[in-house]
């Protein structure tokens, strides 16, 4: 969600940014196709849309931008580097082979940030821990992978009075209070979040919801095959334990799987 005078970055798999108005992104129906970005922005042949952020002034903006990638890789950056964005973008982050930038979160500086892996571990840490580095250096370790086939499907901001929300393939979820997850220096294996079964699928989403005004709050969850649906937070059953599996939030048909989720407060409306 943006206002027509804000910023909107956009983030890519290959570690560059790049920034539009929001007017500048042409206004269409919920179920219109939409324009490709190509005509929008000058991104590169073989460069992916992964993350975009509102933000209404680079220039004077405080705090940072804290990045994750799917290999467990994370940097975070000061607002201010982004002031002089081209149009032709900017590198913001050196990538290793084989792996991609996919988050991007505004930070202050001294938030806990939450990583969740395809596996079901997820790890909190403070964001302190990593030292702020400039716009176009590489990351550092945020979480040890389990192999190979292992990777990292969720990065967020945590606070004790939020829930880590986290939604399997097969369309079973659950909610479980961040308080449950010790703080752990950045680096670690994390713990169990999820138990992974058969029946679960592997881990595809996850991110951190508030309970203030939790009753307003409504997650989305999009599937491979381009399906979504609304369902109240507050209905998603909150466990005790970290490492239950969940109950059904989706019926998929046979094929499908979820492909990503993602929460808004349905009270809020835009400014313009």
């Amino acid at each position: 969600m943006a206002s027509t005078h804000d910023y909107i970055l956009f983030f890519t798999d290959r570690g560059r940014v790049y920034r539009l108005k929001a007017f500048e992104v042409p206004e269409a129906s919920r179920t219109a196709m939409g324009t490709n970005i190509i005509n929008l922005i000058q991104i590169l042949p073989d460069e992916h849309v992964t993350a975009t952020v509102p933000i209404r002034n680079l220039k004077n903006a405080e705090g940072y931008f804290f990045m994750g990638t799917v290999r467990g890789e994370i940097k975070r950056t000061r607002i201010a580097e982004f002031a002089n964005l081209r149009a032709n973008g900017l590198v913001t982050f050196d990538m290793n082979e084989g792996d991609q930038l996919n988050w991007v979160k505004l930070t202050d500086g001294d938030q806990n940030i939450v990583l969740t892996t395809i596996k079901g571990m997820a790890i909190r840490f403070k964001e302190s821990d990593v030292r702020a580095s400039g716009r176009a250096s590489g990351g550092v370790r945020g979480i040890v992978l389990d192999g190979e086939d292992d990777h990292v499907v969720g990065l967020d901001i945590a606070s004790d009075d939020s829930d880590l929300l986290v939604v399997g393939a097969n369309g079973l979820g659950k909610r479980t209070s961040m308080a449950a997850y010790k703080t752990q220096g950045r680096g670690g294996k994390g713990l169990k979040t999820m138990d992974i079964t058969v029946r679960t699928g592997h881990l595809k989403a996850a991110c951190v919801v508030p309970r203030e005004g939790q009753e307003n709050l409504r997650l989305m969850i999009v599937t491979e095959n381009g399906t979504g649906i609304r369902v109240k937070v507050s209905e998603i059953k909150t466990t005790q334990s970290r490492s239950t599996q969940g109950v059904k939030l989706i019926e998929l048909r046979e094929g499908d799987a979820v492909k990503t989720v993602e929460y808004f407060d349905a009270s809020k409306k835009p400014e313009d």
